[in-house]
């Protein structure tokens, strides 16, 4: 049996103008990442050119036969376990955007590089994924690239450096959103706690200022009744 061959658009398409034989090819094309509680959300495809004016179009990918193994790899290596599977699949604008849940970290074989790469996605370090698919149809544009028009997705995996500059994360994960939201409820609530304080701080000068006023007035009332009392104690009229 004929092994699978790998390759990126740029090597496809170079086997496609020297005439060699392309059967039994699987195309790799990368993209950037998004995510949930377990998992990241990527765009996987779009039709967006990239930097070797290569062009999948988005419409054209078939993941009917991907659906029934929705496997997650590293780096595109079928020889290793998966990481992850795909939970959720979609067309959106012009790609498709695909949710990931990674095999658990107490898993016996892949569950700790599964763990360390959903950490390394989570913090930042990993930004990118890569489709494979059969390609179907295509032709060539005015660029000198490829647009792939139909195409059968096999897999898509984690790698460390996209070729597309599209294929990204979207999300992190929902501990980030939560973080993100906490930290926007402590930056509301201490806001709303300076307010408070500042609010405080004017009424007590406002109360003090009165009560002041009021002594004031007080001592005011009591030297003239003192006066009052000193005149006629002398007889003087006024």
């Amino acid at each position: 049996m004929e092994k699978t061959k790998f390759l990126t658009v740029k090597g496809f398409k170079e086997q496609v103008k020297e005439k060699l034989d392309t059967s039994n090819t699987i195309i790799t094309k990368d993209y950037e990442i998004l995510n949930s509680d377990t998992g990241s959300t990527f765009i996987i495809t779009n039709d967006s050119m990239d930097r070797d004016n290569d062009i999948v179009d988005a419409n054209g990918l078939d993941i009917s036969n991907y659906l029934k193994n929705p496997v997650v790899l590293w780096g595109h290596d079928s020889s290793e376990l998966p990481i992850g599977k795909c939970v959720n699949i979609e067309q959106v604008d012009n790609g498709w955007q695909a949710t990931v849940e990674f095999a658990p970290s107490d898993y016996p074989y892949n569950g700790a590089k599964a763990e360390s790469i959903r950490r390394s996605i989570k913090d930042g370090f990993l930004n990118a994924v890569s489709i494979g698919f059969i390609p179907l149809e295509w032709d060539f544009n005015e660029e000198g690239g490829l647009n792939i028009t139909k195409a059968e997705l096999t897999e898509f995996s984690i790698v460390s450096i996209p070729s597309n500059r599209d294929a990204l994360v979207i999300t992190r994960s929902l501990d980030d959103e939560q973080e993100t939201n906490d930290e926007a409820e402590t930056e509301e609530d201490e806001e709303i706690e300076e307010d408070q304080e500042q609010e405080q701080l004017e009424l007590e000068e406002e109360i003090e200022e009165e009560q002041e006023l009021k002594e004031k007035e007080k001592q005011k009332a009591i030297r003239k009744k003192r006066i009052l009392f000193d005149l006629d104690y002398f007889g003087i009229k006024c």
